[in-house]
């Protein structure tokens, strides 16, 4: 693992069986009052006839109207703040209910005598460029909306637009539909999640920060004959469209950017980079003699697959046993030592955890007394139980936890800053002996027995979870950890594919990733559920890759090419998209008109696969 390359893999296909496409999903009641009214007759024989009973109960059904929860936003694209070349995409909202855009209405599209719910959201998804129009601010509702059993004096949050700026970026009642679909897919654990997904109709521009615009058309129809329209923001995000014009994701790009190596400090060109290819790092040192000098340290992750590291006889009873000393140098390794003492001071640290663990093993010293052969204590240790005493459940969660590096000081992890810069990705083994000390530390805590009796490795055996051989991974410090939330990472190993024991974000920027086994290549690509929308980029031309109804699959040599009739504002970068559509029917040689389902596979772009090769 001493260097590593890496090579982009384009997916130019959905990943069929893993994402669904519906047209929408209708709520079974849309928000509104109902009224319940009950009536009951009750006849008794040769008894006059009563007056039937009657009641009526009123329920309202509120849901977003004013403002998006934002538990109900999965995610959005382009990333919020982001900078990248996304002149060829069309921006999307997911939400996390797949019935949100259905259930309300816009004016004049409620079949009352029917009883049905219209096809067209109640939301759309607007782009405006940079200076279209002012910021959004916040306004009491009551002077706008009266209706709904709300405060009156909520704020709400409102765009001020001129109307005839609207009425050239208002999609139709028919491009709404096309514009708003459901996509289902698959969680990891193999549950099924279900989205709603908005695009816009409008392109971003280049060189310009783009603001998207989530907003109600609740009653909007009727009332855009003033010289400035107003309409509720439900959520709003805003990205900067760069000036390259080529067609690389910016998923891809922030991939392919990385500097990637082993979690190690570049050699100095002297003696000390026999250390430093170890992982090692200077630290300051404090002895307990108050004197002061410069130790080597490294934490659990050091280069490599193949861990020299040495052995120890535990238990220990104090760091000091664990401080390696090079006599070559004369310098001190303090790394086992310092594994140990952090094992102590994380479980002094956890009350709940400690005073289990302590409580635990002297009742089992109490249960071992009683027994009076070796058989007996043996029978007592057995799996998961010592005697009749369970180990705690905080007590083992505490060690599993321990096992996969959890909780543990991130300045332990990574000593130094510069072991993992900005934009990189860094690859690693865990140190087994590392781990061990830590543990070794946090089980010694409360010692209630004498170590010759056998009973403390018993107990200590049964508490600590059993961990894997040999446990690789990587840390990733890089923007795309914020811009792309559904990020998908797949290890494999010389068999195949490898267990992923752990994924975490650590900050914003920061995601740990450790696997069971040696790792040689590492994958990433988006969920399926998360794929974006919009055209192929080649020379400045813009087209789309045609692909089968039934199958999702891409047709060999097929594509619509973008002319000038497909704009309806080629300044304004807005599409026509009814000439699109009739475009696409042509030349998919259908009659029938596309549903949002059909519509959304056609502009789905294929996601990109960025694969680091370990070597």
């Amino acid at each position: 693992m001493e260097t590593t390359t890496e090579h982009t893999l384009n997916r130019e296909d959905t990943q069929k069986n893993q994402v669904q496409f519906m047209d929408y999903h209708r709520p079974t009641l849309r928000s509104g009052t109902y009224k319940i009214e009950v009536s009951q007759t009750v006849k008794i024989s040769q008894q006059e006839k009563k007056s039937p009973f009657t009641t009526q109960r009123t329920f309202h059904i509120q849901g977003e109207q004013f403002s998006l929860n934002p538990q109900t936003l999965y995610s959005v694209f382009p990333p919020a703040n982001s900078n990248g070349s996304y002149s060829n995409v069309l921006p999307h909202i997911i939400l996390k209910r797949s019935t949100l855009p259905w259930e309300r209405t816009v004016a004049a599209d409620y079949d009352a005598a029917q009883q049905q719910f219209p096809k067209s959201p109640w939301l759309a998804l607007l782009l405006f460029h940079a200076d279209e129009i002012g910021k959004s601010e916040l306004i009491d509702r009551e002077p706008l909306f009266q209706e709904s059993c709300l405060d009156p004096n909520d704020k709400i949050s409102v765009l001020t637009i001129p109307t005839d700026l609207l009425n050239e970026l208002l999609p139709t009642r028919k491009e709404l539909q096309l514009l708003t679909h459901v996509r289902k897919g698959l969680h990891e654990d193999g549950s099924e999640v279900e989205l709603a997904v908005m695009m816009s109709n409008r392109l971003p521009k280049r060189g310009q920060v783009n603001t998207a615009h989530l907003v109600s058309l609740e009653n909007i129809w009727t009332d855009l004959d003033s010289a400035v329209t107003q309409l509720v923001s439900l959520h709003s995000w805003g990205f900067t469209c760069d000036e390259r014009t080529d067609g690389d994701s910016q998923f891809q790009v922030l991939l392919t950017n990385l500097t990637s190596g082993t979690l190690k400090l570049p050699d100095k060109g002297n003696s000390a980079d026999v250390y430093l290819q170890k992982g090692f790092v200077p630290l300051k040192h404090n002895l307990r003699n108050t004197q002061k000098t410069i130790s080597w340290y490294h934490g659990p992750f050091v280069p490599g697959n193949q861990i020299n590291s040495p052995t120890f006889s535990f238990p220990v009873h104090s760091a000091d046993q664990l401080l390696i000393l090079d006599q070559s140098y004369g310098l001190l390794d303090a790394s086992y030592a310092a594994a140990w003492q952090l094992g102590r001071l994380l479980a002094l640290q956890d009350q709940s955890f400690a005073i289990s663990l302590y409580n635990w093993k002297r009742q089992c010293l109490q249960t071992s007394r009683q027994s009076s052969t070796v058989s007996n204590l043996q029978l007592l240790l057995n799996q998961q139980n010592v005697g009749n005493n369970p180990v705690p459940q905080v007590v083992s969660q505490w060690f599993q936890d321990v096992s996969l590096l959890k909780n543990i000081p991130f300045n332990y992890l990574v000593p130094d800053p510069s072991l993992l810069p900005e934009e990189s990705i860094r690859f690693f083994g865990v140190d087994q002996s590392w781990l061990a000390c830590l543990m070794d530390g946090a089980f010694g805590l409360g010692r209630v027995a004498n170590d010759q009796s056998g009973l403390y490795q018993q107990c200590k055996q049964v508490t600590i979870p059993e961990n894997h051989s040999v446990i690789t991974g990587f840390l990733l410090r890089s923007q795309l950890i914020t811009d792309y939330p559904s990020l998908v990472i797949e290890g494999y190993g010389k068999d195949g594919i490898l267990d992923q024991i752990r994924m975490e974000r650590l900050s914003n920027t920061v995601v740990i990733c450790l696997f069971a086994g040696g790792l040689q290549s590492v994958k990433f690509h988006q969920k399926a559920e998360t794929l974006h929308f919009g055209f192929e980029a080649s020379n400045a031309q813009l087209s789309i890759k045609l692909r089968d109804f039934s199958t999702g699959e891409l047709l060999e040599n097929q594509s619509l090419h973008l002319t000038q009739e497909h704009w309806q504002n080629q300044d304004f970068c807005i599409i026509n998209w009814s000439k699109v559509v009739e475009s696409l029917k042509h030349k998919l040689d259908t009659f029938t008109e596309l549903t949002a389902s059909q519509f959304a596979m056609q502009l789905v772009e294929g996601s990109p696969v960025v694969q680091f090769e370990l070597k």
